[in-house]
């Protein structure tokens, strides 16, 4: 994870059924990014949204690789 950022839009009150949706929208040689947002079930305004900015790692190799066809291969840019 190079960054991450999370914007909360309105409160949600307990109980809650909740829907989560992600996906990786942008993919570079080395990093890519994932949206994701939070609803309460049935309504379209999401209660939170968040960008995630992450970079392929190798531990083994200590530094960073391309990005994986699995990563790749699943982006749906906006």
């Amino acid at each position: 994870l190079g960054s991450m950022e999370v914007n909360y839009h309105f409160q949600v009150n307990h109980p809650a059924e909740l829907e989560i949706g992600h996906r990786i929208c942008r993919v570079g040689s080395k990093s890519f990014d994932m949206i994701a947002a939070i609803f309460i079930k049935n309504e379209v305004e999401p209660v939170c949204t968040t960008l995630f900015k992450m970079v392929s790692y190798s531990y083994i190799k200590d530094s960073t690789i391309p990005v994986p066809d699995i990563i790749r291969d699943n982006c749906r840019p906006l």
